[in-house]
Parts: C-alpha cells; structure tokens; sequence
C-alpha cells in the first residue's frame, strides 16, 4: 500500500474494521461506525458491505430529478479530531486478529464509493475507486497476513 494521502479531510462515512477470522475470502470480525461508536459483528464480506452501505446511505441525500448525490454536512473539525483521538487511544484494545482498516468514505458515484483505506497494522493506505477496488485490497491484506502466520510457525 502506498505512504502519505491526507487521511484528514472530511468523509461520507468513516469505519474501523477488525478483522479476525479469515477462510476461502469469507471475512469476520467487527465494524465500528465511527460516527456513533456503535460495534457490530459481521460472518461474510456481504454483510460487511451491507453493514457500510447502510450508514454510507444514510449520511447522504440524493436529488430526486437525478443521480447527483449532495452529501450533509460534516461534524466540526474540533469535534472530528477529539473522536479520533478517544479512538487511537482504545485502538490496542480493538484490535483485530488478522488486520484492522481504518475505511473513510469521501464520495458515493456512480452506485459505488471512492475513498481511502488505511490498514492501522501496518500504517499504510490507499485510495480505491470502487466497492469491488475496496474488497479486493482488503482480501490481499488477510491473505498476505495469513500467508506470513503460516511460514513463520
């Protein structure tokens, strides 16, 4: 993954993904939705896009004449950076097994998002272009994980 993308501009959505059991590219683990703390566990990558669709979903508002998507006001900066903080300082304690991804959601066209993926293990990130770019880099992060566990054992 690439170095250095701004991780601090403003999102659609924003999501703290714990990854802890990982088979035949069917994840599990926990989602928390950075907006309102809430946890919840996901059996499937299915669930884990349903689980972010709902909350992208629900931060924005689509014109009814076209598909152009308005996207609602953003929390203040100062109330952004103290949440994020309280998050950094819970992070060893929800962290998941095989890998956590820090996921913001900047933008939600053409039926898929763009945003920026950040895998907190390592400290890297970067940019994907669709649901189908997010999924796959987060396959090759647990495979690649999974894949070092066993040669190092």
């Amino acid at each position: 993954m690439e170095k250095n993308i701004d991780f601090s501009i403003n999102t659609v959505s924003s999501f703290y993904i714990m990854l802890d059991y990982y088979s035949d590219s069917n994840p599990s683990g926990r989602i928390i939705c950075e907006e309102t703390s809430v946890c919840q566990s996901f059996f499937g990558m299915t669930k884990l896009i349903k689980l972010i669709n709902e909350k992208v979903e629900e931060n924005c508002v689509y014109s009814t004449q076209s598909d152009n998507l308005f996207v609602k006001e953003v929390k203040a900066t100062s109330e952004w950076n103290r949440f994020s903080q309280v998050e950094e300082f819970d992070f060893n304690k929800k962290k998941g097994h095989i890998a956590t991804f820090n996921i913001k959601i900047l933008f939600n066209q053409r039926k898929s998002w763009q945003g920026i993926i950040k895998w907190l293990d390592d400290n890297s990130q970067l940019c994907f272009r669709s649901v189908l770019e997010l999924i796959n880099l987060i396959d090759n992060v647990a495979v690649n994980v999974i894949n070092e566990q066993c040669y190092t054992k």
